[in-house]
């Protein structure tokens, strides 16, 4: 099974364009890949023909690990592989020879052409932890920066301005206009985390705490699309921009209920909704203490 750093990559696509089965996808926010379903792969299970299998096979002296192989001969393409597929990477085609994309063969090219290391094989080759050290070098420029702000944390009163370089140097806004569009979104919807403008009213989201048992409810609008992989995640509240969760459940295509979650420790946490089992955050929950108030 490969398993990825996120929060060492650097998001060069790399792996992406290595792999010979399309099973990688680099988004912004995440990277989205066949995971062979912890080893247990439900395509493979769902394909009445047989043509998508698992093989074991000798990784390294004494280890085994689980890969996909694909008979193109057996694929009728009834698309049943897909529609299980959690991470939907799985992809019916059409393409002869090539009906079906987007499940891990185990070939480790991905590991290979990584330039930071931060993909690998657990027993094999762990995926690298990257500090970034950035003490005295000063401010950094990105070329094609749009000044989104997302990459700032909480401004400070000295800060009044912002140089960022997109094709030219351009100015953001003084302070006190980031402060009245930080107002504004409380008024349409939105709220702001250090710069990072969120949907709040797509699915309201109520927790309670109990001991370390978190209960919840959530309400999505009549006027909004729901969707079977719909889902509710929990993440401990001041990873800001992680998108690893501690807990999570698809809402199964129900506007609204009621679930439960048990806390992995003490601490602030919140609640977060994402649509289509996508990886950007659509609504979040106010931040909630789980145990005593930590000193």
């Amino acid at each position: 099974m490969i398993v990825f750093n996120e929060d060492g990559c650097i998001k060069c696509g790399a792996c992406e364009g290595t792999c010979p089965t399309s099973a990688i996808d680099v988004t912004p926010n995440a990277i989205i890949h066949c995971d062979t379903c912890g080893e247990e792969p439900k395509c493979a299970d769902a394909c009445p023909q047989g043509a998508l299998k698992v093989e074991m096979f000798e990784i390294a002296e004494g280890i085994e690990q689980a890969r996909l192989v694909f008979n193109s001969v057996l694929c009728d393409q009834c698309g049943k592989c897909e529609e299980v597929c959690p991470q939907e990477t799985l992809k019916v085609t059409g393409e002869k020879l090539k009906e079906v994309e987007g499940f891990c063969v185990m070939c480790q090219k991905c590991v290979d052409i990584c330039p930071v290391d931060v993909i690998g094989v657990p027993g094999i080759k762990e995926p690298a932890v990257c500090e970034l050290d950035l003490t005295g070098k000063g401010p950094v420029y990105i070329n094609d920066c749009v000044g989104c702000a997302k990459c700032l944390e909480p401004f400070h009163e000295s800060m009044k301005t912002l140089l960022i370089t997109a094709s030219n140097v351009f100015e953001i806004p003084e302070i006190d206009d980031f402060q009245k569009a930080i107002e504004q979104s409380s008024t349409d919807g939105s709220s702001d985390h250090a710069g990072t403008r969120i949907p709040t009213r797509l699915c309201e989201i109520k927790p309670t705490v109990q001991g370390n048992v978190i209960e919840f409810t959530w309400n999505i609008p009549e006027d909004e699309e729901v969707n079977a992989k719909d889902w509710i995640g929990l993440f401990i509240h001041d990873r800001e921009h992680s998108n690893k969760y501690e807990s999570s459940v698809y809402l199964e295509g129900k506007r609204n209920g009621k679930l439960t979650f048990s806390a992995p420790g003490n601490g602030y946490f919140d609640l977060r909704f994402y649509q289509k089992n996508g990886r950007e955050e659509k609504s979040r929950s106010e931040p909630f203490l789980v145990g005593p108030m930590m000193k």
